[in-house]
């Protein structure tokens, strides 16, 4: 068994040690990966789903949703959100700051396009446990018990092997084909753990495909990327976006928990997704 296979065995111990994980929900690490000979630097952000009181969301800029249509620097992101990790989301027009598909966010359809199939999302279901689904192949996600869902992409891989089909998923921008720096989102089998990959150097997607099947993920979406990585952990940035970006993925545990009404509304929706199902 070689030592990426490994890394599988043991989900996400292979970023700080078994130990650390118990310790910090939310770990980070800095890794190579070899592809094609070339060694790929890149920083992981693992988060344990299973800990109560890791809680992952999407925050628009300035607190607002999809609708109001602005973007904040990164750093602002990071400083708002007091938080134990921030990524960069999805992606978002320039001119517009539209983004993709529907989003839910807190248990909250904030954005309705059904008609907009494009990219792959992620799913967080009021259970804790998050899913990755093409939309054109999979079909829509059950909005009505998710936590949180937003659309990205392009998928990377489907079941532990790399999976590139962008031009069926809708993605026609010429940005996204060439090579840049990315940041992508990878679940273990059991959608309890997830990875947020931050790649600095300029990689094309299908490097960063086989460099997220190498980390051991399951299924594994791109995010936005170029002039957009950024990433902080625990209040300190890691990564910089050249501009201002209009969302975030920001990660919450017991040492930077989230804010009571997050909170509040998390186990609100678990409950009634709960009696739902009785």
């Amino acid at each position: 068994m070689n030592a990426c296979r490994s890394w599988i065995a043991i989900g996400l111990a292979w970023a700080l040690g078994p130990q650390a994980v118990m310790a910090q929900p939310v770990a980070i690490a800095r890794k190579h990966v070899s592809i094609e000979r070339r060694s790929v630097p890149l920083v992981v952000v693992a988060a344990d789903l299973r800990d109560g009181q890791t809680l992952v969301s999407l925050r628009f800029a300035h607190g607002g949703v999809p609708q109001h249509r602005c973007h904040e620097s990164f750093a602002d992101f990071a400083r708002h959100a007091h938080a134990a990790a921030v990524v960069n989301g999805t992606f978002f027009s320039v001119s517009t700051y539209d983004t993709l598909g529907n989003t839910v966010i807190a248990g909250r359809l904030v954005q309705h396009r059904d008609w907009d199939t494009r990219g792959t999302a992620l799913t967080i279901a009021r259970d804790g446990r998050a899913r990755i689904r093409t939309l054109r192949t999979e079909g829509l996600p059950d909005y009505h018990r998710a936590w949180l869902s937003f659309a990205a992409g392009p998928r990377l891989v489907k079941e532990g092997k790399v999976w590139l089909r962008p031009w069926f998923e809708g993605f026609r921008d010429p940005a996204l084909f060439g090579r840049h720096p990315r940041t992508a989102l990878g679940l273990t089998r059991d959608g309890r753990r997830m990875l947020l990959v931050s790649f600095p150097t300029a990689i094309s997607l299908q490097e960063e495909a086989e460099a997220m099947r190498q980390l051991g993920v399951h299924d594994a979406l791109n995010l936005d990327g170029g002039p957009s990585v950024g990433m902080a952990y625990r209040g300190k940035l890691v990564a910089t976006p050249l501009w201002g970006i209009t969302n975030a993925l920001v990660l919450y545990d017991r040492q930077y928990p989230a804010p009571v009404s997050l909170q509040q509304a998390y186990r609100l929706a678990s409950e009634h997704d709960a009696g739902a199902s009785n």
